[in-house]
């Protein structure tokens, strides 16, 4: 009898034993099938480098920001028409915007006894009107003016001041306010398509 006492806590010692490799047999094999299956997951699906995958557009109010955020841009664009000018700079797949309206000012004139009375009738912006005055937009583009004589209702003269600019004054005070070479300034708008 003491035999099989001793006989039954081996036998159970080695069930223990048989179960544990067992287990450790599907745990491997499960292992393998995991590897496998991270390996073709790895494969299939490539990560998108963060360049292909992230894009910006950045609106700036003040040109002082665009400046600063903007001095080291792979590549600017610019469009200007009678009434906007719109700079752009691209910085890796960002794009940065910086974007002014042209003033425009309607002075109604007038003579009496010789002396010339001015009346602002119309201004599209009251800081239009600091820039009519000063000549120049805020990001410090001297403006061109064209004096425009018409008459109104009553055949008073009425003066329409146009501030404009050219493509050509753009480009050459953009390369000197950026410090940058005239290949690197295009006329034109830049984006990105999906």
């Amino acid at each position: 009898m003491d035999l099989d006492r001793d006989d039954k806590p081996l036998d159970i010692l080695d069930l223990i034993i048989n179960q544990l490799r067992e287990h450790e047999r599907k745990i491997d094999m499960i292992g393998e099938r995991l590897e496998s299956i991270a390996e073709l997951d790895v494969l299939s699906h490539r990560p998108r480098h963060l360049s292909e995958s992230v894009y910006l557009r950045i609106t700036m109010k003040k040109w002082g920001d665009f400046k600063r955020r903007c001095e080291n841009a792979e590549l600017f664009s610019f469009l200007v028409d009678k009434k906007n000018l719109k700079i752009m700079a691209r910085i890796g797949n960002n794009l940065h915007v910086y974007y002014e309206m042209l003033p425009e000012v309607n002075i109604l004139c007038k003579t009496d006894n010789n002396i010339l009375h001015l009346e602002v009738n119309e201004i599209n912006n009251l800081g239009h009107f600091i820039k009519a005055f000063r000549g120049e937009l805020e990001c410090g583009l001297r403006l061109k003016t064209e004096v425009i004589e018409v008459k109104n209702r009553d055949e008073v003269p009425t003066r329409i001041i146009f501030y404009s600019t050219s493509s050509k004054d753009v480009k050459r005070w953009l390369c000197n306010e950026m410090s940058v070479d005239p290949s690197f300034v295009i006329e034109g708008e830049m984006s990105k398509d999906y």
